[in-house]
């Protein structure tokens, strides 16, 4: 039995299709953030908070988009001041200035390329 030259050419097309799209197309997996205290949070100070992100096998995400945002749970009340450093090794410093005694709720999102965009909210009590 003899095949065909376009049968050949075919299944030579589609080995080709199915090992460029393998290649080409990266899973997307989930950002785990771990967000630690690092100063007391008290009404007349600054509040840093050391962010750490890594994947689902430990490894330190650099270079995400890290924002984030903090409100009193009690009252429309939101922090005037709030900044994001990077770090190395998928560190990420937010300092907030939480200018009112009572419960805070600070909001994380992360999103970094070839991850999910991942949310998360530390609730705080300021003294």
């Amino acid at each position: 039995m003899r095949v065909r030259a376009i049968f050949w050419l075919l299944l030579g097309c589609t080995c080709l299709g199915i090992l460029s799209f393998a290649t080409n197309i990266r899973p997307v997996v989930p950002a785990v953030v771990q967000a630690q205290l690092e100063m007391s949070s008290s009404a007349t100070n600054m509040t840093t908070l050391l962010l750490h992100v890594t994947d689902n096998q430990g490894m330190p995400v650099d270079g995400a988009q890290v924002q984030s945002n903090a409100y009193m749970t009690n009252m429309v009340m939101q922090a005037d001041k709030v900044s994001i450093t990077a770090q190395s090794r998928g560190n990420y410093l937010v300092h907030l200035h939480l200018y009112m005694a009572g419960p805070w709720a600070i909001a994380f999102s992360v999103q970094a390329a070839g991850f999910v965009s991942c949310h998360k909210t530390l609730y705080i009590q300021v003294t």
